[in-house]
């Protein structure tokens, strides 16, 4: 199948982000996820602080900075990525000023608390631990005035987390130091309406970002609903409502 481009093709641009990882690196899927996560988020990243949690091998990272972004850290549990990460950025000529990359297990050892940001990037995450309200604090904390939010979620109107099990050695998955049993960890998937209440427990107001204007250029009519995307299909999550992409907003009292 041939794909067309509408959209902001940044990662035909940055390509090096389709070898440096092979989680969710095909190009429909990226430059989907770029119009929704990055270009619809302009005015809230320009001039900004950014963490980035779970910042993998710094594709958000870069998108950030380059839509205006002052300066971005990433968290990374794994030290392959950091190191992939510092090296796209490298290569991209950011000034090594504007980024820094943490090697940190978010689930039990956050080096970032007590640090302030204007935005958090909680991208693929959110859905690799079952720390929900610890995170959540952990990103209210910051003083960030916009958390945007992208990830699989469990696909109901009730307000639930659907718990399963994740094998850690695989870069799609999440990670621990801890809680690891037979090379597994549980997680948690949050269904919209949880997301919700999270980001409301802390302070923020929620909204989703409409996908079907993205959907409508990017993937044709004729696929079936999917819930899980493919080389064929690679924004079938989205279009199913298994994942998902959301901007919390502080509430001013």
């Amino acid at each position: 199948m041939i794909w067309t481009y509408i959209l902001a093709a940044f990662f035909e641009e940055h390509d090096r982000f389709l070898a440096t990882s092979e989680v969710g690196a095909w190009p429909a899927r990226l430059n989907g996820r770029y119009e929704a996560i990055i270009a619809r988020h302009v005015d809230q990243l320009r001039g900004a602080r950014v963490l980035d949690i779970g910042s993998h091998d710094g594709r958000w990272a870069l998108a950030a900075l380059k839509a205006g972004a002052a300066h971005v850290t990433g968290v990374e549990a794994r030290p392959e990525l950091v190191q992939r990460a510092e090296e796209n950025l490298t290569s991209y000529g950011v000034d090594g000023s504007r980024f820094s990359f943490l090697v940190s297990d978010m689930n039990h050892k956050r080096n970032v608390q007590g640090a302030s940001f204007d935005v958090v990037l909680c991208l693929g995450y959110f859905y690799h631990t079952l720390n929900h309200m610890a995170l959540w604090q952990l990103m209210a904390s910051t003083g960030a005035r916009h958390l945007i939010l992208d990830g699989t979620v469990e696909p109901t109107d009730a307000p639930v987390i659907a718990l399963m099990q994740e094998d850690i050695s695989h870069h799609a998955n999440g990670t621990s130091a801890e809680g690891v049993i037979g090379g597994q960890i549980l997680v948690g998937h949050p269904s919209p309406s949880a997301l919700g209440l999270l980001c409301e427990q802390v302070g923020f107001s929620f909204a989703l970002v409409d996908w079907g204007p993205i959907l409508q250029k990017l993937r044709p009519e004729a696929e079936p609903l999917r819930r899980l995307p493919s080389a064929g299909d690679p924004l079938a999550d989205y279009a199913y409502g298994s994942r998902v992409t959301g901007l919390a907003t502080r509430r001013v009292l």
